[in-house]
C-alpha cells in the first residue's frame, strides 16, 4: 500500500509541474500580446489639412468612442460641439484600428459645418 501511494505522489508531481509550466506559458503569451495596451495614442485634429496634436493623449486599453468623446467635450469652449466624422464608421474603424495594435494615433477630420471650439492656439 505504501508503494502505491508514492507513485501516485510522483504522479501528481509530473502533473503539477506540467500544470506549472502550462500556467507559466500562458502568463507570458498574454504578456506579449498584451505589451502594447499602455501605449500613449495621440490625438490629431485635421482642419483645413492641417494636422494639430491634442495636448491630452489617451492610452490605447482606454481608447473608446466615449473616452474621444469625452477629451472633445473637456476642449470644447462652447456649450455643444459637434463633429460629422465622430459619427460616421470611418471614426469606428479607427477606433477599432487602435484597439487592434494595428494603428498608434487618432485622425478626426474637421470639415468647415463642424461645431468645435477651443482656447488651444492652433485650433
Amino acid at each position: 500500500m505504501g508503494e502505491f501511494f508514492m507513485s501516485a505522489i510522483t504522479y501528481m508531481d509530473y502533473i503539477t509541474i506540467i500544470f506549472a509550466f502550462a500556467t507559466m506559458f500562458a502568463v507570458f503569451w498574454q504578456w506579449y500580446f498584451r505589451r502594447k495596451d499602455n501605449n500613449e495614442i495621440t490625438i490629431y485634429i485635421d482642419k483645413d489639412g492641417e494636422k494639430n496634436e491634442l495636448p491630452i493623449k489617451i492610452l490605447r486599453k482606454n481608447i473608446s468612442r466615449a473616452e474621444v468623446f469625452g477629451i472633445l467635450g473637456a476642449l470644447h469652449t462652447g456649450q455643444q460641439w459637434s463633429i460629422k466624422y465622430t459619427s460616421t464608421v470611418e471614426f469606428m474603424q479607427d477606433i477599432l484600428q487602435i484597439q487592434l495594435y494595428k494603428k498608434d494615433f487618432l485622425e478626426i477630420k474637421l470639415t468647415s459645418n463642424d461645431n468645435f471650439q477651443t482656447d488651444i492656439d492652433y485650433l
